[in-house]
């Protein structure tokens, strides 16, 4: 079974996004709802403070970071059709690398095939490859 009707959704309504006529900046573009279909059951995650949502190759598993206005409060995660979480990014990340300070997520996508997660370490831009079958984690390098 795999996820159907993927969508992401804003508040904005009828908005020029080509033209842009209201110059809005890419956090106002930004998506505040993902929703799909999984097994004829409609699912919907929704946070007013914008979100990102990558379905997987796989078709069976969705990629999220919340809040993109927030340090606090932005995480990152992995749910299956189900919205079940299956791999919480934000606290693998953390626990593998202790002694970072304030870790913020802003972006994941696929280079070569394999799925990355970008982030902002103390004003520095890193990223690391994720294995969302296993759950592990690639060496943090510095986007530059």
């Amino acid at each position: 079974m795999v996820i159907e009707k993927f969508e992401l959704k804003d508040s904005l309504g009828k908005c020029d996004r080509i033209c842009n006529p209201n110059q809005l900046n890419i956090l106002e573009l930004s998506p505040n709802t993902v929703s799909w279909y999984y097994n004829s059951l409609y699912h919907e995650v929704k946070n007013d403070n914008k979100l990102l949502a990558l379905l997987l190759t796989d078709k069976e598993q969705i990629a999220i970071i919340e809040d993109l206005t927030s340090k606090k409060d932005n995480v990152a995660y992995i749910v299956n059709g189900d919205n079940k979480k299956i791999w919480d990014i934000s606290f693998i990340f953390r626990e593998k690398n202790k002694n970072f300070g304030t870790v913020f997520f802003n972006d994941s996508y696929y280079i070569k095939n394999e799925l990355y997660y970008f982030v902002i370490i103390n004003s520095t831009d890193f990223r690391f490859s994720f294995n969302p079958n296993n759950g592990s984690m690639g060496k943090l390098i510095e986007s530059r």
